[in-house]
């Protein structure tokens, strides 16, 4: 049987994160990140074990969001190889985007960044993330959306997006 992609996020995984980020910085407490996932990590799965990865990295980093931001910068590598990499090569940093996620204010701003991206992965990637934070903080989900439709030129990729992220408000309304 093929491994299971939450099963890719392990205690060697929290490790080798750990030890990424170690060798960029002295402000990441190893120790705090380690207890707080090492025993918990394989009884969850995927959505909470990005979670837990992403709350464990909050309080293990002694730095304020903006030194974060500058630090998982330093450990991304090489760019991927188009829209296929992030689930190749890039999966080992989706915790870290869950982190920018749940503690970042530039959310916003990220989003609106690829709404209009001719790309249909990253198409599919912006509505995934509205859908799931449609469910998180509905304030937030409204907030962008009705920003977005705003926009007197707004493109049929954003049109898309915004459809798309929107299955799940709209089955509730």
């Amino acid at each position: 049987m093929a491994k299971k992609v939450k099963d890719y996020y392990d205690v060697p995984y929290l490790e080798e994160l750990a030890g990424k980020i170690m060798a960029v910085t002295s402000n990441f407490n190893e120790e705090i990140f380690l207890k707080a996932t090492k025993d918990k990590i394989e009884d969850l799965e995927f959505n909470q074990r990005q979670e837990l990865v992403a709350q464990a990295l909050y309080k293990a980093f002694d730095a304020d969001y903006e030194n974060i931001l500058k630090i998982f910068s330093k450990i991304l590598g090489k760019e991927l190889r188009g829209s296929s990499g992030a689930f190749t090569e890039g999966w080992w940093l989706w915790p870290v985007g869950k982190y920018v996620e749940i503690y970042g204010d530039e959310y916003f701003e990220i989003l609106s960044n690829l709404k209009d991206d001719k790309d249909k992965y990253i198409q599919k990637s912006v509505a995934n993330n509205l859908n799931d934070l449609y469910k998180e903080d509905k304030d937030k989900f409204n907030f962008i959306i009705n920003t977005w439709k705003t926009d007197k030129n707004i493109s049929k990729e954003c049109e898309w997006v915004i459809k798309h992220g929107s299955r799940t408000a709209d089955k509730n309304n």
